[in-house]
């Protein structure tokens, strides 16, 4: 049976872990993306619980797969009631004002409001690869803020180790932010589920990505590889902790 990396190093107790996945447009150039079978996985790997998928970014531009994958996560919620978790992220850009992409992203996604049960929306501040920048410290404070003031719950900040460790720690520790890492396993430790190629996050955080060429069942397909993801808690710390 398939073993996903994870499992190997952080195992699989539903008390301790909760494995999910983030998604957008690209990832369904192979097919789409088979929610029910990442929930309820026939080939040894960990049920996918949660998932994140791109919905905008920027000032204007939404993802034009993510009403389709929220749709696919509503009917999944629907079939299995408490089972699943679906939020959206928006890329934070440095070129436009922060408050404005969150208004837009909040207008499209219509998922970060009390009493929605949606997961928290997710504020993904990577380096862009078009202009090579990154959102500054006060732009992923201006955004978590007004996340706060508009929903009274705030986000998930995503960033990677490296960029973390180096610029926005001290701005933003995981003991006062819900913080996600990105901190990747070589591409061959997760094509041979080598253990010793597992890289966890330096810093103590609430969510690692883990891989961004992992795969949803059934593993042995040629679909597009996946960014995957654990949750440093359990599926009912997740439901009562981070949603809306």
């Amino acid at each position: 049976m398939y073993k996903d990396l994870a499992q190997l190093v952080y195992g699989e107790d539903p008390n301790l872990y909760t494995y999910g996945f983030d998604i957008y447009h690209g990832d369904d150039d192979h097919g789409p993306v088979q929610f029910g079978s990442a929930l309820h996985p026939t080939d040894g790997s960990p049920a996918r619980k949660f998932c994140w998928a791109k919905s905008t970014q920027g000032l204007s531009y939404v993802d034009p797969r993510y009403s389709l994958h929220k749709h696919q996560a509503d009917a999944i919620s629907a079939a299995y009631p408490g089972s699943f978790l679906f939020g959206g992220y928006h890329f934070l850009t440095n070129e436009e004002n922060a408050i404005s992409q969150i208004n837009h992203h909040l207008a499209v996604t219509d998922t970060a409001h009390k009493g929605s049960g949606y997961l928290l929306s997710l504020l993904d501040c990577e380096t862009n690869p078009r202009t090579s920048t990154k959102p500054s410290i006060n732009q992923v404070r201006a955004a978590y803020q007004h996340f706060v003031d508009v929903t009274g719950r705030g986000c998930v900040l995503y960033f990677g180790n490296s960029d973390y460790e180096t610029l926005y720690k001290a701005a933003f520790p995981s003991s006062h932010y819900t913080i996600c890492i990105a901190r990747y396993a070589s591409d061959s430790a997760v094509a041979a589920g080598n253990a010793k190629g597992f890289h966890p996050p330096t810093s103590r955080v609430a969510f690692h990505q883990y891989t961004g060429t992992g795969r949803l069942p059934p593993a042995n397909s040629s679909a597009q590889p996946f960014d995957l993801d654990v949750y440093f808690g359990s599926f009912a710390n997740l439901k009562s902790k981070l949603t809306y």
